[in-house]
């Protein structure tokens, strides 16, 4: 018998990984509890099964390690392994610990602290520090993150599969791969210890927490969203009300929100001014905001992230301006009078970023599909929010638009169809989604009013179109009229006080050939501007007769052409009317601005007498007073022009702001055209006023039009007129 040839220890090792490939099955046929036999015997460690061959996928055998060829180690050997890698994960626990030290000291040193400074004790170099961090929450990550080693991106690549990948839009599948990093919403928090530091907090907090950061007490916080949600909700009921009490939840799952919401609530802390430490607290939630715009995360991509902009955008913050014209938040010694930063192109940047948002998530599809007539399921608490959202998008883009004169957004077609059910569901916040279904209603007239052939324009509308609007918008202040008439102070609230405004807008766009400076007196007015002017002197006087004492009697049947619908007397200001207008979002005092302009214009122009009466329908009665001479002092134009200087008068001498401010202005100077200054005869408007009215109602319709700077030096205005 012949002797077996010598085999040499790296053969028979080869050979014993080679049966082990006999006892072992790819993941496919695991899965599928099937046996996995090999192409071939003795096929190598890596070959592919043969069921895999068959089906033409990648066998997990072909993606498996090669087998090492180095020897196994002795037990000596495998014993000095562990000890070595013992040691090295307690010098890693000591790197550790050590780092979370400097962590909490470093926060400790950097964040600012009350100590020693009352509430207004933060210097601006200190604060600018603060903001500086805040604006960059994710740096102090890259120092406790460790680069990975080889060892373990070889390992990551190994388990790259794309078997169950699912192809989407490019960055959704590359992200499904990991291309990029997971989000995080609110881009980091603090640190467990941190937050220990500050309060024996446990749970994490956002960087742009102002209660973590000293800016605002806990009761401080609660004050502020009592204020929100008492005087503030109701013109712009965006938010759930249920959030009104468990509001300082939101503090952790919501802090944008919240920070959004305290800002408004600082801003009207008290009658005559802000809260000590409010220009702090808006330069954190200009930071907030602002990384909704630089760095944002698909995370941000929420409900709560558009709550904060339409909050941001409604009620902005105020600044005080400085002689080159910029806003500055440094509060000077000599002046402290702000003024607010709304003007329209700061309202379209905002609000085209909250659109944005609602398009990333789709806000149109899925607010509206829950309401759709053949969907069979009841719509959620969530559901309600969603939809809530959406329709003060909606309807702030209408109202944007009218405005600014610039092409609208959004298209409220779709969610007018199902707006009298939401706000009839059982969910439905009364009076706030019941005002906000109205108002989108009022918003698809205003779409149809404003196309023309099917086509979006930002061209005033046509007669017929116009007409069609007029009929549409009386319909529908006869249906929503007997279902809101009776809500407290309605007639001073959504959705009729955007119905006149509307009413006036449209209708005055087609008003400016007969106001312009450069037609005659004596030229007659054209038939089929009438309707429009009577419409229009309406609701400019509805518009400042709503907040008069008797004005939830006489508002509703005003008529500018018939003297017996308006009271006698002189026309006093509401006092809780006026406390609910302090309270109203920045828009609101656009409308109440250009109603009087609206009114003195068309009297200087010689288009109507002192009682708003048409010159070209009216006979001339022994004591009308027309231009050039002013109204007499017992006339309606002269009573509104005294309501108006009541409306927008300082309540205080001492308040740092007030939101009317930047309008006051133009509001004393018309009045002045018209109102005598106690002469006994009668003054005269004189020419060179003309241009400067003419000019502002010319800009109001202009599309890059900005209130705030035409009226930011009150000076150089009063010498204008």
């Amino acid at each position: 018998m012949e002797p077996h040839p010598p085999v040499s220890v790296s053969e028979a090792r080869l050979a014993e990984r080679r049966i082990s490939r006999i006892n072992r099955a790819c993941i496919t046929c695991r899965i599928r509890k099937q046996r996995c036999p090999p192409p071939v015997s003795n096929a190598p460690s890596q070959a592919p099964c043969q069921r895999c061959v068959r089906h033409g996928i990648t066998c997990s055998f072909e993606t498996d390690q090669p087998p090492s060829q180095q020897e196994e180690p002795s037990p000596t050997a495998l014993a000095q392994v562990v000890v070595g890698l013992q040691r090295r994960l307690n010098a890693h626990e000591e790197r550790i610990a050590e780092l979370e030290r400097g962590g909490v000291r470093h926060a400790r040193d950097s964040r600012p602290s009350s100590r020693g400074k009352g509430r207004n004790g933060v210097s601006h170099g200190r604060f600018h520090s603060l903001s500086t961090a805040v604006a960059t929450p994710d740096a102090p990550k890259s120092t406790y993150q460790e680069t990975p080693d080889i060892d373990t991106k070889r390992s990551l690549g190994s388990r790259f599969d794309m078997t169950r990948l699912e192809l989407a839009s490019p960055i959704a599948t590359l992200r499904s791969l990991g291309a990029l990093s997971e989000d995080k919403s609110d881009s980091g928090s603090y640190s467990r210890s941190s937050a220990a530091v500050d309060g024996g907090e446990e749970d994490e907090l956002s960087p742009y927490d102002p209660i973590a950061l000293r800016l605002l007490s806990v009761q401080e916080a609660q004050h502020a969203l009592d204020i929100y949600f008492r005087h503030c909700h109701q013109w712009a009921p965006i938010l759930n009300e249920d959030l009104r009490h468990p509001g300082m939840d939101l503090r952790r799952s919501n802090p944008t929100l919240f920070l959004a919401i305290l800002a408004v609530g600082a801003r009207f802390w008290r009658d005559n001014g802000l809260h000590p430490r409010y220009f702090d607290l808006i330069a954190l939630c200009d930071a907030a905001i602002s990384r909704l715009l630089l760095c944002p995360t698909p995370a941000d991509a929420s409900l709560g992230s558009i709550q904060a902009l339409m909050l941001y955008l409604q009620w902005m913050p105020c600044g005080r301006k400085d002689t080159f014209g910029r806003f500055s938040e440094e509060v000077n010694s000599h002046t402290k009078k702000f003024r607010t930063r709304y003007n329209d192109m700061s309202a379209w940047a905002i609000f085209g970023l909250a659109v944005r948002y609602a398009t990333f998530l789709s806000l149109e599809k899925s607010a509206l599909a829950p309401f759709r007539k053949d969907v069979q399921s009841t719509p959620s608490r969530n559901d309600m929010d969603r939809m809530r959202v959406w329709l003060n998008l909606i309807t702030y883009d209408c109202n944007l638009t009218l405005a600014s004169g610039l092409t609208a957004s959004l298209d409220p077609t779709l969610t007018g169809q199902v707006a009298r059910g939401f706000c009839s569901h059982h969910f439905a916040q009364t009076p706030g989604d019941v005002r906000y279904a109205a108002l989108v209603e009022l918003a698809c007239i205003m779409r149809r009013a404003k196309h023309v052939d099917g086509t979006p324009t930002n061209r005033q509308p046509d007669v017929a179109s116009l007409n069609n609007a007029n009929v549409e918008m009386n319909n529908w202040e006869r249906h929503w009229l007997g279902r809101l008439r009776h809500t407290d102070l309605q007639h001073t609230q959504l959705p009729f006080t955007s119905l006149r405004w509307y009413r006036l807008a449209l209708n005055s766009s087609l008003l400016r050939p007969l106001l312009s400076s450069t037609r005659s007196r004596d030229q007659p007015i054209q038939v089929w501007t009438l309707s429009f002017l009577e419409i229009s002197l309406t609701a400019a006087a509805q518009i400042l007769f709503s907040l008069l004492t008797t004005a939830s009697e006489y508002v509703w049947r005003l008529d500018s052409q018939n003297l017996s619908s308006f009271p006698d007397g002189p026309f006093i200001v509401d006092q809780a009317s006026r406390t609910s207008l302090h309270h109203a979002v920045d828009s609101t005092w656009v409308s109440h601005t250009f109603a009087l302009t609206f009114l003195v214009l068309c009297y200087i122009r010689g288009t109507i007498d002192h009682d708003l009466r048409i010159c070209s329908l009216s006979t001339t009665a022994p004591f009308t007073t027309r231009a050039p001479s002013k109204p007499q002092p017992s006339s309606i134009l002269a009573r509104l022009a005294r309501l108006a200087l009541d409306i927008f008068s300082d309540e205080s001498e001492t308040s740092d702001f007030r939101p009317e401010g930047d309008f006051s202005a133009i509001v004393r100077n018309a009045a002045s055209l018209v109102l005598d200054r106690g002469d006994e005869h009668a003054g005269v408007a004189q020419d060179p006023f003309n241009p400067a009215v003419q000019s502002l109602f010319d800009m109001m319709n202009d599309s890059v039009f900005d209130w705030t700077a035409y009226v930011g030096d009150e000076a150089s205005l009063g010498s204008s007129w």
